[in-house]
Parts: structure tokens; C-alpha cells; sequence
């Protein structure tokens, strides 16, 4: 058991501990720019300004061991909040900002939150819940001034984010542990609702941590970031990874593709994350300064089937590995991973162990697909402790001891591993995972639908779209238009289907199992003969 990593015992792996000991060590550096209006904040800053944060959640009955739901798109103040509330010991819920309705509401409920912090602009969604009688106190961020809550609410308390930054910059003085339970982050269900998964104050600082040495990275780093920070990967892959090796966050709040390679130089960045970005940068035009930057590397999961160009083009190093919100950052592709490893998911960072299984957890051969199991012993309380209130779940995933992740890969001779597919029922589309009985889930909730079964289908790039087969009720009916404007308004956008395929029964096995595979592969072969909202020209965005 490694009981120290990157200077600091295990121990003092704490938001206060990690934050207090960086403005010592740092000082004036800065640690975050804001690229949409140039804001910064030395290491000195955001530790005095996160106590101030902590402080006011205190004067508001937010404490220790309180569960409080976050519903904000990224800003500076979204990750003051992430260090004030772990100063405190409070335990977070970041939620997608696309959740609306029930999807919200089970996000709200399911992590027994009893109090938010919404984006102005969002608070509406979360007024419109029916079933949000434990959120005892609302506190609301308004970028654009001052907050606007209602003249009137019979349930809950509210404060404007502002005031929580009036108190003492002093250090709120919580005893919090490095294994007290920090966050809850939700990841996508498979046969079954979304889990949250258990962070602790030393996983979510170290999440990522692993992966710094094979990539190289030091305290020089300038790490740019436009993924959502209520995901890991972005959050505690980027943000809490720099803190912890004193570099520097550059991010904005969304994607913006044309912007992206100005953001870039601006910012003077080192390192970026792409995942699935890198597709539509190679998709724009060719431009003269497009090698004028400072990128040592970035990471594209998966890998570019063009990464070559993209190399070529841009000259820089594309990377991968593998991770999961479930556990942990087992595998890195460094930049030593030779030229025939570069569909790899790289070799198993120091204190992880990763193997590849048959359906009796016993090791397959090197070249063989399995299912790839994994676990950590590098530091105590250093993964995900299992699914909130999901505690057969938690034992299904860690049976014999090694979490099984429900993804099947394989381990060639040279010890390296390469993903091959996934044996969970979830789809990857547009860096979100999907999981397809929640898409189903809410499409059953309309009373014409009898039956539906979702699944993926192949799309133009190397990611996934959603079809769904649909089965009326008898006698019943909608429009496929229709239907869509069901999903839109029930589920987040990145989840609406795009292909609707509508039968009179569900294709199914001799055992009643619904074949996915059958309906999936009649969609590829037969587009034409299903609806395609995008060929209708319905498309469906993060605003609507």
C-alpha cells in the first residue's frame, strides 16, 4: 500500500488540507482563468474566496455530512462552491444540466439532497418539481446581478449565491477526514436507474492523479478545459488533478468549436482534453496558424480513426486511457506508447491492477476479449465506495473482490489493453453515457406507448446514435413528431432519439428477451424505411 503520493501523505489528502497548503506553496499563481471574460484567481484568491463561500453555507444551516444537489452550468463560482462545500465536509451532487423532470427529480431524491444551488436560469426547473419537499434551502447564482427567487414558496429558504461571499475569508475549521464521503456523482444506469457513485475527499482529489506521469505533466501545466464540470472527467480528471500538481485551469463554459484553437492560444495551454471534440476541430477549415500553440498533448478517448491527420495537422500528440466514474483512472496511454499501440488504452497506472475475465472471472488468454476487471490498491479510500442506497448493486459490481466493469476489452502480449465493446446496455453519444432504460423509461410514460425497446446505432462517426422501436397500446396512436416533442420535453436532449422504428410487436427470443441486436441492425441496413428526426430536420439542442 503506497501511503503517500505527490508529496502529501494520504491523510491530508483534504479540500481544506490540499487548498490551505497550495496558497501557502503558490501564492499569486494563477490557478483559474475564465476564458468567456478573462477572470483569474491566484491559488491565494480561490483559497480565501472558498472560505468565504464555506462560511456563508454555515450561516445557512449548510454543514457537515449535508447533501446538497448542484444544478450549474461551468463558472468560476461552480467550482468555489465544489471547494467551499468540501471544506465544510457537505456532501455534493453535481447534476447534468440537461435534467429536467423526472430525470431531476431523481437526482434530487434518490441523493436525499435537502438543499441546492441552482443557476439563475435553471431555478424554474427545479420550482416545477412536485416531489422536492426535503429541499429545505435553495441557494441561487445569477451571473448577470442579483438573484431573483419567488415572492412566495411554501417549502423552501433562499439566498443569493452574493451573500455567501461577504463573510471571513478565515478558514472555516470543519474536522473533516480524507475518507469522509465528499461527493455523489451519478453515472449512467444499464438495467436499472442511474447509480451515484461514492466519493471521498482523497478519491475525488486524486482521481486522475495516476495518469500525470506517463503523460508527463508537472507544475508548468496550463490544462484546457470545455467539457461540463459536473462530469469527472473534467472536474476531478482536470481541475483537481491541477491543483493537486500546482498547474493551471483555463476553461470556459461551453464548446464552441469555431472558438476553440483561439481559446487555445489565449489561454497559453499545455494540455486538452478533446474526448470526442476532435472530430469536428479536423472538420473545419485548414488554417495557416492551426500549428500555433502551445499543446504538448491532448487527450481524445476514443482515439481518432484519423488521428494521423489530426497529429499532422495540428502536431499535436493524441493520447488516451480508460476510466470510469464507477471506480477510478486504471489506464493511460502515455506519450512513450509506441506508433502500433495508438488504438490503446495504454498500460495500468502504478497501484492498479486491471485484467481481462471470462464469464467465471478467470483470466483469458493475451489476444482474447473478456470483460475487463480492475482494482486499486495505491491509496486507502482512493476509489468510488460503491452506489448510494444501491447496496446489491454495489456487491454485484465488486464480486470476488475485483469491480467489474461491463465493458469488454483485451490484453495483447505486450500487456497493453484495447477496448472492444460494451456488455452494459448504455450508448456513447456526444461524450454523455445514455443509458437506454431510462430513454425507455420515460418514453413508456406516454399512454399511447405499450411497449419500447433503445439501443444504439451506428452513426456516421465512431460514437453512437439512439434508435428506438415503439409498440402502441391497441387502438392508440401518435405521430412520430409527436413523440419526439415527448422525449424533448422528458428527457435530456443529448437522449432523444434520432431513429423511431414503429412495429406491432417487439422481436424477441424463444426466453422473451427482447433482440436489440435484431432491431438495431434492421435500422443500419434500412434508414430509409424508419424515421430520421435529423432527416426531417428536427434537431434537438441543449436549449431546446
Amino acid at each position: 500500500m503506497i501511503s503517500s503520493m505527490n508529496g502529501y501523505h494520504y491523510s491530508d489528502y483534504t479540500f481544506a488540507k490540499i487548498l490551505a497548503d497550495k496558497a501557502r506553496k503558490n501564492g499569486d499563481k494563477t490557478f483559474l482563468h475564465f476564458l468567456p471574460d478573462g477572470r483569474k484567481w491566484s491559488y491565494r484568491e480561490i483559497d480565501e474566496v472558498s472560505n468565504q463561500v464555506a462560511n456563508g453555507f454555515l450561516a445557512n444551516g449548510v454543514g457537515k455530512g449535508t447533501h446538497i444537489a448542484m444544478l450549474m452550468e461551468n463558472s468560476p463560482e461552480q467550482l468555489i462552491t465544489y471547494f467551499a462545500l468540501g471544506k465544510i465536509g457537505a456532501v455534493v451532487i453535481p447534476i447534468n444540466t440537461a435534467a429536467r423532470g423526472h430525470f431531476l427529480s431523481y437526482y434530487i431524491n434518490q441523493s436525499d439532497s435537502t438543499a441546492l444551488v441552482v443557476d439563475q436560469s435553471m431555478l424554474a426547473h427545479a420550482l416545477a418539481l412536485e416531489d422536492r419537499d426535503r429541499l429545505e434551502r435553495i441557494v441561487i447564482f445569477n451571473k448577470d446581478g442579483a438573484a431573483s427567487p419567488p415572492a412566495t414558496d411554501p417549502i423552501a429558504s433562499f439566498t443569493d449565491y452574493r451573500e455567501l461571499e461577504t463573510f471571513e475569508p478565515t478558514a472555516p475549521g470543519i474536522e473533516v477526514a480524507f475518507n469522509d464521503m465528499n461527493s455523489i456523482m451519478y453515472t449512467s444506469g444499464t438495467t436499472g436507474p442511474s447509480k451515484g457513485n461514492m466519493f471521498t475527499q482523497i478519491h475525488s482529489l486524486t482521481f486522475s492523479l495516476g495518469m500525470a506521469p506517463p503523460l508527463k505533466m508537472g507544475s508548468d501545466e496550463v490544462y484546457h478545459l470545455v467539457l461540463p464540470m459536473f462530469h469527472a472527467a473534467a472536474y476531478n480528471g482536470g481541475v483537481l488533478l491541477m491543483l493537486v500538481l500546482d498547474g493551471t485551469v483555463a476553461f470556459s463554459d461551453r464548446l464552441s468549436v469555431s472558438g476553440f484553437w483561439d481559446e487555445i492560444r489565449q489561454s497559453g495551454a499545455t494540455r486538452t482534453m478533446l474526448l470526442s471534440v476532435g472530430s469536428f476541430l479536423i472538420a473545419q477549415p485548414p488554417s495557416a496558424n492551426d500549428r500555433e500553440h502551445n499543446l504538448r498533448s491532448a487527450i481524445s478517448a476514443p482515439m481518432m480513426a484519423n488521428f494521423a491527420e489530426f497529429e499532422e495537422r495540428f502536431g499535436v500528440p493524441l493520447t488516451q486511457g480508460y476510466g470510469l466514474t464507477d471506480h477510478c483512472c486504471p489506464l493511460t496511454a502515455g506519450l512513450d506508447t509506441p506508433p502500433d499501440k495508438k488504438f490503446s488504452m495504454g498500460l495500468p497506472i502504478e497501484g492498479a491492477q486491471v485484467r481481462i475475465v471470462d464469464e467465471n472471472d478467470a483470466d483469458m488468454p493475451p489476444g482474447e476479449a473478456g470483460e475487463i476487471v480492475l482494482r486499486k490498491d495505491s491509496l486507502p479510500f482512493a476509489t468510488s465506495q460503491g452506489y448510494y442506497k444501491m447496496p446489491d448493486a454495489t456487491v454485484a459490481a465488486w464480486r470476488n473482490q475485483w469491480f467489474h466493469t461491463g465493458d469488454r476489452g483485451i490484453k495483447d502480449a505486450d500487456g497493453y489493453f484495447f477496448f472492444v465493446d460494451r456488455k452494459k446496455d448504455a450508448i456513447r453519444r456526444r461524450g454523455e453515457n445514455i443509458s437506454t432504460f431510462e430513454v425507455e423509461t420515460a418514453i413508456a410514460r406516454h399512454p399511447a406507448i405499450a411497449d419500447v425497446a433503445v439501443y444504439p446505432v451506428r452513426a456516421e462517426t465512431r460514437e453512437d446514435d439512439v434508435g428506438a422501436t415503439i409498440v402502441f397500446k391497441s387502438g392508440m396512436s401518435i405521430t412520430a413528431v409527436e413523440l419526439v416533442e415527448h422525449c424533448r420535453v422528458n428527457m435530456p436532449y443529448f437522449m432523444v432519439p434520432r431513429y423511431y422504428d414503429f412495429r406491432d410487436e417487439l422481436p424477441r427470443t424463444m426466453t422473451q428477451k427482447v433482440r436489440k441486436v435484431e432491431m438495431r441492425e434492421f435500422v443500419e441496413a434500412n434508414p430509409d424505411k424508419v424515421f430520421d428526426r435529423e432527416r426531417e430536420g428536427i434537431r434537438i439542442t441543449r436549449n431546446g
